[in-house]
């Protein structure tokens, strides 16, 4: 079953063109194992995270990862998930990141440390929820309707 689906590269028509794209990554589009498979891809990455960072606490949702912690610990943490991630099929986007930091007065210090990612104290939208300040956090549920009146 897997060789039928997977073993050849699928070929992508793209409406109302005569352009066809060939893919021979990721999972296939309406594939029922799709999310099977990412996910035991995914655990292999996920353990050897956290055996070499046990102290920096991570969550996993299809694919997207978080990591919270000491600064030490998360920088460590997304050192390897960016070394290890592409070898592993995981591809960690630094410009879609966003590091939320408590003391506002370490922001610098916390851009040095990442300098690709985006790093806020006001909090940010994280799997349709949010995370920050707890003043953010309450607003957070009228600001994402204010679009829709």
């Amino acid at each position: 079953y897997v060789q039928n689906l997977y073993g050849t590269p699928s070929n992508l028509i793209i409406r109302g063109t005569k352009e066809i794209l060939v893919s021979a990554e990721g999972a296939t589009q309406g594939c029922n194992l799709a999310m099977d498979f990412y996910g035991i891809g995914t655990m292999r990455l996920i353990h050897h995270l956290r055996k070499e960072v046990p102290d920096c606490r991570t969550s996993w949702y299809a694919d997207d990862s978080a990591g919270a912690g000491k600064a030490k610990e998360v920088k460590d943490w997304w050192d390897k998930l960016q070394d290890l991630g592409p070898r592993l099929g995981y591809f960690p986007q630094p410009e879609k990141t966003c590091l939320i930091v408590k003391d506002p007065s370490k922001m610098d210090y916390f851009k040095s440390l990442f300098p690709d990612v985006q790093v806020t104290t006001e909090g940010h939208r994280y799997l349709g929820s949010f995370i920050g300040p707890k003043k953010a956090t309450e607003a957070y549920p009228y600001s994402a309707l204010i679009p829709l009146l």
